[in-house]
């Protein structure tokens, strides 16, 4: 197994001419894994990962396969996903408070912060999508 990448055990779902859609499988190689404390398909029972680039293979629903992503993207994911945010929140709370004296006022404010972040991550899933490819194996 190299290290540059993330595997995950799966069970294939539906076949479309698009797109594959796997059930990802707790597997118990997750407790040993270096991001387990970050990867939220640990925490889950079963996720569902749909996989747009399949290079046209022959799969079936109940298909066992192996899905591989990049171990740079994990990264960039945990990046957007959790540090920025967190980063936002921290940024305002630090901010804010010289300027609002109500904790739960700034608290309220902070929160409210993150919504033009998630909403402009919203606004770019489709080149998100691009950069974050999982790939059958």
């Amino acid at each position: 197994m190299s290290k540059s990448t993330i595997r995950h055990p799966g069970e294939v779902l539906r076949v479309t001419p698009e797109a594959v859609e796997v059930k990802i499988l707790r597997a118990t190689a997750c407790s040993s894994c270096v991001s387990k404390g970050a990867c939220s398909i640990g925490d889950a029972e079963e996720k569902t990962v749909t996989v747009e680039d399949y290079k046209g293979e022959t799969l079936h629903p109940g298909d066992k396969v192996m899905l591989v992503m990049q171990r740079a993207s994990g990264n960039k994911a945990l990046l957007y996903g959790y540090f920025l945010p967190f980063l936002v929140l921290v940024t305002v709370l630090v901010s804010g408070s010289v300027l609002v004296r109500d904790e739960g006022a700034l608290a309220l404010i902070a929160i409210g912060s993150l919504i033009p972040y998630y909403m402009a991550l919203y606004h770019f899933r489709d080149r998100l999508k691009k950069k974050f490819t999982v790939t059958i194996e």
